[in-house]
C-alpha cells in the first residue's frame, strides 16, 4: 500500500455503543480510525475489536473502577481501530494517561506516530506540556518515539480560558 493509499479519520463518537453504525460506516471506508469517548468500561474494551470484522483495535477507558461503586455513566476513553491487513504494520505505545491512544505505523518511507487524544479541558497528558496556559500536546515525548519519525497527531481537544474568559485551543505538532 502506498503512503497515499491510507486513509485515516478522527471521530468522537460520544458513545461508541450508540454511533455503531457510523463507526462500521467509517471501517467501510477507511483503514484507521481514532475514535474520542468511546464510553467504554476497561473490561469493555473488548468491544472495540468486534464493531467489524475486518477490523482490531486498541483502546483506553478512562473508567476509574477501583472503588467498586461507579456513580454517573462511563466516560471519556479513547481507541485507535486499524484494518486487519495492518496488523504487521502497527504496533501499540503504552501512554500513561487514559486519554491518549497511540500506535507507531510502519509505512513504506518509514515509521510514523499515530497519536490520538481526548483532551476535553486543559490537562497535562501523556507528553502534553502548558506553555502560557496552552495546552501542548507533544508526540515527540511519547514513548517509542525516535527523532525523524514522521507524526500524526488527533483527537478532541477543549477549550481553556484566558484572563477575558475568553475560550482557546492552540495545537503544536
Amino acid at each position: 500500500m502506498a503512503p497515499t493509499d491510507m486513509k485515516i479519520c478522527s471521530f468522537n463518537c460520544r458513545s461508541v455503543k450508540n454511533s455503531l453504525l457510523e463507526v462500521r460506516q467509517l471501517c467501510d471506508s477507511h483503514q484507521i480510525i481514532l475514535l474520542q469517548e468511546h464510553w467504554l468500561m476497561p473490561f469493555d474494551l473488548h468491544l472495540l475489536s468486534e464493531i467489524h470484522p475486518d477490523f482490531l483495535a486498541f483502546g483506553t477507558s478512562a473508567v476509574n473502577v477501583s472503588s467498586g461503586i461507579l456513580l454517573g455513566r462511563p466516560y471519556d476513553g479513547t481507541a485507535i481501530l486499524y484494518s486487519k491487513h495492518l496488523a504487521d504494520r502497527l504496533s501499540y505505545v503504552p501512554c500513561n494517561d487514559p486519554r491518549v491512544s497511540a500506535v507507531i505505523f510502519k509505512s513504506s518511507s518509514g515509521p510514523i506516530l499515530i497519536v490520538n487524544v481526548y483532551m476535553p479541558t486543559e490537562i497535562e497528558v501523556c507528553g502534553s506540556t502548558r506553555t502560557r496556559g496552552y495546552t501542548r500536546p507533544d508526540p515527540t515525548r511519547t514513548r517509542g518515539y525516535r527523532s525523524g519519525m514522521g507524526r500524526c497527531l488527533t483527537g478532541r481537544v477543549g477549550y481553556g480560558y484566558n484572563v477575558h474568559g475568553y475560550g482557546y485551543t492552540r495545537f503544536y505538532p
